[in-house]
């Protein structure tokens, strides 16, 4: 294997740069808007109420969404 001097490593880098397809405004928008709701999304489930009733109401109504049975308890949580 050759070895690359500095400059051959910075005409490499600078040719690889120019091959990659970046995101555009619009999309980088999207995925940060994302991000920020994901993000929000977490904060509330895991800091919501000490009691634990909100993570509770949330857990079984996101499980009966995703199973395709609203109403109806999929997951049990300790003591409940």
């Amino acid at each position: 294997m050759a070895k690359t001097t500095p400059a051959q490593f910075v005409r490499q880098v600078r040719q690889e740069i120019k091959r990659v397809s970046w995101a555009g405004r619009r999309e980088t928008g999207l995925a940060t808007i994302t991000v920020f709701v994901m993000a929000t999304i977490a904060a509330i489930y895991f800091f919501a109420g000490r009691s634990g009733s909100v993570k509770y109401c949330a857990i079984r109504s996101g499980a009966g969404w995703l199973t395709g049975r609203p109403g109806q308890a999929v997951l049990r949580i300790k003591g409940s």
